[in-house]
Order: C-alpha cells, then structure tokens, then sequence
C-alpha cells in the first residue's frame, strides 16, 4: 500500500474544523430570529445532528447541546428549552453536559466529540465565548474494533431475549436498528469521508468501503421506526418474532463481515505508518 492509500485511510487527519458561530445558511430560514444570549452559566449553546446537517425529515428532532460550568437546575432547563423553542419555533431535545466531561470526550477521541465537531454549530452570540469553539478537534477514535464487538454481543442477544418474551418483537427489532446503524458509524471512521452520523449509516458505509449491506431500505426503515417510535410515540409497524429474526440473521452476518474489515483496514494502516518516515508522516496528515 503506497503513500495514497495510506492517506485515504487516514483521511480523518485532513478534516477541516466545521464548528462555527454563524448559522448555515440552509438553518436560518427555519429561525424565527437571530441568535441567541445564554444565561450565566451556560459556556456553549449548539445545535448537532440532522438540523446541524440540513438533512432534516419529519423523523427529525432538533438536537440541542448545552455545556455548563454550574449545576444544572430545574430554572436553568426551562430556560435553556424556552430560549431555543423560540428561536426554532419547536420544542429542542436537550443534552446537558459539564465542561469538564465534555473535555474528557474531546481528549478521549469519543463518538460523541467527534459528532459535536463535525456536526454542530454554535445558536449564541459571538460576544459570548463558545466553549466548545477552543478545545479543537479530538484526538483520534480508537475504539471501532472495542465498539463493534459489544454491539454484536448485543445482537447475539436478540434470539434469546425474544425466546423469553415474544411480545418485545418491535422492541428487539429497534434494538438490531440501533446496534446496525452504530456498526456502521464506528466503521465509518476507515472510510475516505470519515464518520457517518446518519440514521442511514450501513447504507453509506456500502458505498464508502464498498461493504455491501444486505437488508432492504424498507426492512430497514421497518427496525428504524419500531426504535424511534419505542422512544418518541411516532407510528410504527408491529413487527413479529419471525420477521425480526430474519433481519437479524442478516445483520449478523454483515456485522461480522464489518468487523473483519475494520481490523484488515486498522492493521494495513498502523502497518504503514509505522514503515513511513517521520518527516512524509508529517507530511501525510497536515494535508488540508
């Protein structure tokens, strides 16, 4: 594998820093006014996910991410929700977390940081200092192997759970939607465009890393709204015990397939760092 392939395998080190303080374009007609001025207390104000990413659909929430140097309170939730309920004209789901943790993530290389930094923009006003603005982007995500292996082990699972219970059919088959989609996006960290995010996560790690997925984009969307209805009340499909033991033989399998493939890429390119100078290995990941 040349110095190309070894770049594409590390394509993660060329991101750009996408965190900004101006609203997307795309976002701001879906505002009712500007930005918005936090309450002491409140160090970074974001919104993340599929709104972050214009990529909105009626399954959508708008994802809120509330940093805080204080203790959380019952006044400073409702205010926080209230505020943003009028700059979006909808009602926000809320994550609030300490700096502190949050820095633990960022210099852990967690999932989480990852998606705050590549999926998420700033709601507060730039005479109020961003947080999340100066800690940079995290360092890198070790954990896909780790990731994919407990998540199978929690597929494995599903037979018996259902064996147990039957009646949890829908249940178990949100359960196999959560543990595919979050497959893909560990995997998804070896592929040319980095980290997926997406709902639709298997279905863009098959074109990234030419991995194909074997369910239907209905069967699919079947797993995906029998979970998002589990938590949200959204209708959903009764799923029966036969038919998700049938999608879950075939998430199984390509789990599996997934997982042999993050350790070929991750062996091949810790192989080939290793072979490279130390001056073309600076050279490959300061591109961009």
């Amino acid at each position: 594998m040349g110095l190309d392939e070894f770049r594409r395998l590390n394509s993660l080190s060329r991101v750009k820093f996408v965190c900004s303080n101006a609203i997307p374009s795309v976002i701001k007609k879906m505002t009712k006014k500007q930005i918005i001025a936090p309450r002491d207390g409140v160090v970074s104000l974001r919104v993340f996910g599929s709104v972050a990413r214009a990529d909105v659909d009626s399954l959508s929430d708008l994802d809120v991410l509330a940093v805080l140097d204080c203790p959380l309170t019952i006044g400073l939730s409702d205010n926080v929700g209230r505020q943003v309920n009028e700059l979006f004209g909808m009602k926000p789901s809320l994550s609030f977390y300490s700096r502190n943790r949050i820095r633990e993530m960022f210099d852990s290389g967690h999932l989480f940081a990852w998606h705050i930094f590549r999926e998420s923009f700033a709601i507060t006003i730039r005479e109020h200092p961003d947080f999340i603005e100066h800690l940079g982007k995290p360092v890198d995500y070790t954990g896909a192997e780790h990731d994919i292996i407990s998540l199978i082990d929690i597929l494995e699972s599903i037979p018996t759970a259902l064996r147990v219970c039957a009646g949890n059919a829908s249940y178990e088959g949100g359960l196999i939607f959560v543990c595919l989609r979050n497959i893909a996006l560990s995997a998804s960290w070896y592929t040319y465009s980095g980290l997926c995010f997406s709902r639709t996560s298997p279905y863009v790690l098959e074109k990234e890393a030419r991995m194909p997925f074997p369910m239907m984009r209905a069967d699919y969307d079947l797993l995906m709204k029998a979970r998002l209805g589990g938590q949200r009340g959204s209708p959903y499909e009764d799923l029966t015990s036969d038919r998700v033991l049938s999608l879950w033989h075939q998430g199984l399998e390509w789990a599996g397939r997934v997982l042999g493939f993050v350790r070929e890429v991750r062996d091949e390119s810790s192989f080939q760092q290793a072979s490279i100078s130390p001056e073309n290995r600076a050279r490959a990941t300061s591109l961009g």
